[in-house]
């Protein structure tokens, strides 16, 4: 994984167990991680995307004081960007699916009309 350059000077150091660590780990490289984080988040992400959640939905009014908390604006950076690949992914599909519908109906009417030719040569 390409290193990033980090702004942040502080540190925060957890003392845990393997099966914590373990736990987290599998949490992060979850299906459903990569979908609220639109990548699969390093640990710092993870641990951050979680206490942002914890903070939003348990004492969402300290995000009015801290709103331009660099942390939260990366969290919110990293949704926006999965939410605009969904919705690209979904334009394409559909594109994809009305242009097999399309070819589909033209060789229905394609072989419509090759039966009613061969039928008006008899």
């Amino acid at each position: 994984m390409p290193k990033i350059d980090s702004k942040y000077q502080n540190n925060l150091r957890v003392r845990t167990s393997d099966k914590m660590l373990m736990l987290i780990n599998n949490a992060r490289l979850s299906i459903e991680a990569r979908q609220e984080f639109g990548v699969i988040p390093n640990q710092s992400e993870f641990i951050r995307g979680a206490i942002y959640y914890w903070i939003r939905k348990n004492v969402p009014e300290i995000l009015e004081i801290y709103r331009e908390t660099p942390e939260i604006l990366e969290h919110k950076n990293l949704k926006n960007n999965q939410s605009k690949k969904i919705k690209r992914s979904l334009k394409y599909n559909q594109e994809y699916i009305e242009k097999r519908q399309k070819e589909k109906e033209r060789e229905r009417e394609r072989e419509r009309f090759l039966a009613w030719a061969k039928s008006t040569e008899d």
